[in-house]
């Protein structure tokens, strides 16, 4: 009977540790692939190549820009200078949590712009 208990002991063991790896490298493939966010733009650093969006899920998240980033708002290229602060835009970005490196940002025309 110890046997059995100290066997079925080293299997759920072995188990959780086979668990906490799979789920670290999930994770870590999640944070490489592609991502979006929509939300406002708080601040525009052009200087810097910097952008700061605001979402409801995962707070501010600043994003670096360079010169691969295509920027446009109502399906005209713009630059990153033409952004403001209040903007919505929804942005397809690249890279890890950390370090996030944006492929394109899309600004959503206010009604001002429509007319």
């Amino acid at each position: 009977m110890k046997k059995y208990s100290f066997a079925l002991t080293a299997l759920l063991l072995a188990t959780a540790a086979l668990f906490s790896v799979s789920q670290a490298a999930v994770q870590q493939s999640n944070d490489q692939l592609g991502k979006t966010m929509e939300g406002k733009v708080v601040s525009v650093d052009s200087t810097k190549g910097e952008i700061v969006i605001k979402d409801d899920k995962t707070g501010e998240k600043t994003l670096r820009i360079d010169a691969s980033t295509k920027i446009n708002k109502g399906g005209k290229a713009i630059n990153l200078a033409e952004i403001g602060p209040g903007d919505s835009v929804r942005c397809e970005y690249e890279g890890t949590a950390d370090n996030p490196s944006v492929k394109s940002i899309t600004v959503t025309p206010t009604k001002a712009d429509k007319s």
